[in-house]
């Protein structure tokens, strides 16, 4: 069993650490190009509404973690009833969540100049930027949510693939239109859109691996919710304080100094970022593997499960 593990964590990790590498490499590839094109200031105001709208995802409350925990546990056990009450119930959240980040988008976007310290040669460029990120992220979360599907699938192989597929195509995009005169306006929007494809791909895959996962009105229920919440709630804070330490900094640098200003930290601070991304991809496959263990009784797996991913995350 314990060689099983294995292969299926070191494939998992492999894939994982692609669709990373590749998309370390192309930012590091395209940040200049793109600073040549657009400049610090609008590139700044970029880095500033993606961290900001970023925050949207802590209003998950840790859902999608949960998710994934409870997808591998009843995969596991072959209850399909009750994983289609998780993914309907689940589902059914992100959508609701999905109207609350176009509210949040709208209010922002009516107070702009008071949240964000921009000058007003740039005030119209941001509004806009504003709305195509957060509306597109909006619309983006209700089919992401299938990402953490698959992580309780244990695809992240797959994962891995479209996050390549979906970089390469993205920053091609991107060159071609910014050698061509377009702003950053235009990187807002190929960036939403292949976000949301991307998204769309993972839905599609998920309801193919797994065909019996049907997401239904009838499936939701109260019970479930609260299960996913108690389980999700460490996640939450997990996921807080993610983003307090390597995302914050931008937010505070915009207000008390200036746009320009975050974009020459951001270029350090992803370095920070990107170092705990590469471990975080190494642990996150561990999740679903303990809890289909948990699931079946198999709790000498569960122990090897946890000196093995120790040994890697310390290696």
């Amino acid at each position: 069993m314990i060689d099983k593990n294995r292969i299926l964590a070191l494939k998992n990790v492999a894939g994982g650490w692609m669709g990373l590498g590749t998309t370390v490499a192309a930012n590091f590839l395209l940040t200049p190009i793109v600073l040549r094109h657009v400049g610090d200031a609008s590139n700044g105001i970029w880095i500033l509404l993606t961290t900001f709208t970023g925050y949207y995802g802590l209003l998950d409350f840790g859902l999608r973690p949960a998710t994934a925990r409870y997808v591998s546990r009843y995969v596991a056990i072959k209850d399909t009833t009750e994983l289609n009450r998780v993914v309907s119930t689940s589902f059914l959240f992100q959508m609701m969540l999905s109207v609350v980040m176009m509210l949040v988008t709208g209010i922002v976007y009516f107070f702009f100049d008071q949240i964000f310290n921009v000058g007003p040669e740039w005030q119209r460029t941001g509004r806009l930027l504003l709305l195509i990120v957060g509306v597109g992220t909006s619309i983006t979360t209700p089919l992401a949510f299938f990402g953490s599907v698959l992580d309780g699938l244990q695809r992240f192989s797959v994962m891995g693939w479209i996050q390549t597929g979906s970089t390469l195509i993205r920053a091609s995009l991107l060159v071609f239109f910014l050698q061509r005169g377009h702003q950053i306006l235009t990187v807002g929007v190929i960036t939403i859109v292949m976000n949301f494809l991307s998204a769309l791909l993972l839905m599609v895959i998920a309801l193919r691996v797994y065909p019996g996962m049907t997401i239904r009105w009838r499936n939701t229920n109260w019970e479930t919710f609260q299960k996913l919440r108690s389980f999700g709630i460490v996640g939450f804070m997990i996921a807080v304080a993610q983003p307090i330490r390597f995302q914050l900094d931008s937010l505070v640098i915009a207000k008390m100094l200036s746009v320009e200003s975050v974009t020459l930290f951001s270029i350090g601070a992803r370095l920070s970022i990107y170092s705990i991304d590469i471990l975080q991809m190494l642990v996150q496959i561990f999740t679903p593997l303990a809890s289909a263990a948990q699931a079946t009784g198999e709790h000498d797996r569960q122990r090897r499960l946890f000196v093995m991913s120790n040994r890697y995350s310390a290696f």
